[in-house]
């Protein structure tokens, strides 16, 4: 998706320029360095799955967040391909508890549920 809407996905795109601006801050040592990729198809299931995330598991990068809900297949097909990469799905429900490089993690949205 294109993070310059101002919706789930900029949000998400605030967050990793919030954490990378911290880090540097924090821990000046350390090269930082963030990735995003606009408009990532969300709509394919493996083993069509965007080039993006062959590029950034062979790359070796630490951590990949899919934020998208469609983004959870292709992401979950990455984990035995790439296992020194974690792959952050936001959003799913897909669980991998074998899987050391897998995560899931939701918005804070009980308050609202609750009124």
């Amino acid at each position: 998706r294109d993070t310059s809407e101002m919706g789930w996905t900029w949000r998400h795109n605030q967050g990793r320029i919030f954490m990378h601006t911290r880090l540097t801050e924090k821990y000046p040592e350390l090269e930082v360095r963030t990735h995003y990729a606009k408009n990532v198809d969300d709509t394919v299931k493996p083993p069509n799955c965007p080039s993006i995330y062959d590029k950034w598991g062979s790359a070796g990068l630490d951590i990949v967040f899919g934020t998208s809900f469609g983004h959870q297949e292709c992401l979950a097909d990455m984990v035995d391909k790439y296992p020194n990469t974690v792959w952050f799905h936001i959003s799913g429900f897909l669980q991998k508890p074998e899987a050391r490089n897998w995560g899931l993690g939701y918005a804070r949205i009980y308050q609202p549920t609750y009124l």
